[in-house]
């Protein structure tokens, strides 16, 4: 569900990107959630051994939010309003599907080569 503290929350993702972590950074977040503030996503990037110095200028500067503004836009005109939804072959998934549903669709595109 995105909320008013999301477009920061993936500001910090891509500061973390940037520094090789984001997966980790990603986990963190959401066993966190819902601790968004500026402040836990600071802490966060200290417990992973990010560059804070580096980290902390990345989120202060709003860097990436050009990256996340750009990505909310595209996910809206997609209809999405919340993660985890995805576009598999052109077909939208909102909300977080079952792995069955994943299966019938991206099977077939896998045995086909495309």
């Amino acid at each position: 569900m995105i909320t008013s503290a999301s477009p920061k929350a993936a500001e910090a993702g891509q500061c973390a990107f940037d520094q090789g972590k984001f997966w980790e950074y990603h986990d963190l977040l959401y066993d966190k959630a819902p601790a968004l503030a500026i402040s836990d996503l600071k802490t966060y990037a200290a417990q992973l051994g990010l560059d804070t110095a580096k980290f902390n200028n990345c989120l202060d500067s709003s860097q990436n939010a050009p990256k996340v503004d750009q990505s909310m836009n595209e996910a809206q005109q997609l209809g999405f309003n919340g993660d985890p939804s995805f576009v598999v072959n052109g077909q939208k998934l909102i909300g977080p599907p079952s792995f069955e549903a994943l299966k019938v669709i991206i099977d077939p595109i896998l045995a086909s080569g495309s």
